[in-house]
């Protein structure tokens, strides 16, 4: 297998997919999450269990502002967007673009043992 380059390794290169989203007569580019995302992500959502707030909402929306990419691959959202993006969604678009975020950043559980072995 050919060694990477260090353009290929800073480059995007991350999965993404195109999801059209009928009610706001568009679509939106729906990625992997860096790996610094992928962990604060994961960071507020165990921060928000231990909370007794694990609201579905708000977990999509986090993963969503992390997810959600223009087309150079660039974050479209803030941090700070977290607690309007459900609010103007619906609940149905939130949901068609969360299930495509989901599927792209939870790795299968082949990936992951296969990661951990030596």
């Amino acid at each position: 297998m050919k060694p990477l380059s260090r353009e290929q390794l800073l480059g995007t290169g991350r999965a993404s997919e195109t999801v059209p989203v009928p009610a706001l007569g568009g679509s939106a580019i729906v990625s992997e999450m860096s790996a610094l995302d992928a962990e604060q992500f994961w960071l507020e959502v165990a921060a928000l269990r231990e909370a007794g707030r694990p609201m579905t909402s708000e977990i999509e929306a986090r993963l969503l502002v992390r997810s959600l990419v223009d087309e150079r691959g660039e974050r479209l959202l803030h941090d700070d967007d977290v607690a309007s993006l459900p609010a103007h969604l619906s609940g149905l678009s939130l949901r068609l673009l969360a299930d495509v975020a989901w599927r792209l950043n939870t790795p299968p559980q082949e990936a992951i043992d296969a990661a951990k072995k030596p």
